[in-house]
């Protein structure tokens, strides 16, 4: 995803990037080493240390095991009440778990290409107090 906020500066985008100890290795120390090389003030990054959110959009996307490494798209109208709404858009690296849900496997530039068509079609509406597009990104 650093490479998709170098390619689009645009403030109107935020990023939040969602860690998750998916792996035996994984752990807060671990994410906050991996934060650092994010330097980009449109950036938040949290750690979720008892995977609250891999479950959430789990159920959210209908998926049969934790969402992690997944990748979403989501417009400025979009409403967070008791769980993640869906996204406009998502991406994975899930394999077969994530592609038979419709979603295709993580393209950055395919990722970039949505992230821009989405920003020219909110151009007509854009108002600086409420019109953010937020890319949410779950790792391990």
């Amino acid at each position: 995803m650093q490479k998709v906020m170098q390619d689009v500066p645009d403030d109107r985008v935020r990023v939040y990037i969602v860690w998750e100890p998916m792996l035996m290795t994984d752990d807060r120390v671990g994410a906050e080493r991996r934060f650092a090389e994010f330097s980009d003030k449109r950036l938040s990054c949290f750690w979720d240390g008892n995977r609250l959110t891999g479950d959430l959009w789990q159920h959210v996307l209908g998926l049969e095991t934790v969402a992690w490494d997944v990748y979403f798209l989501y417009g400025p109208n979009a409403e967070w009440k008791k769980q993640p709404p869906k996204p406009m858009f998502w991406m994975h690296q899930l394999g077969k778990k994530g592609t038979d849900k419709g979603a295709p496997l993580l393209d950055e530039g395919a990722f970039e290409s949505k992230v821009k068509d989405a920003l020219r079609s909110m151009a007509a509406t854009y108002n600086r107090v409420n019109q953010n597009l937020t890319v949410r990104a779950a790792f391990q």
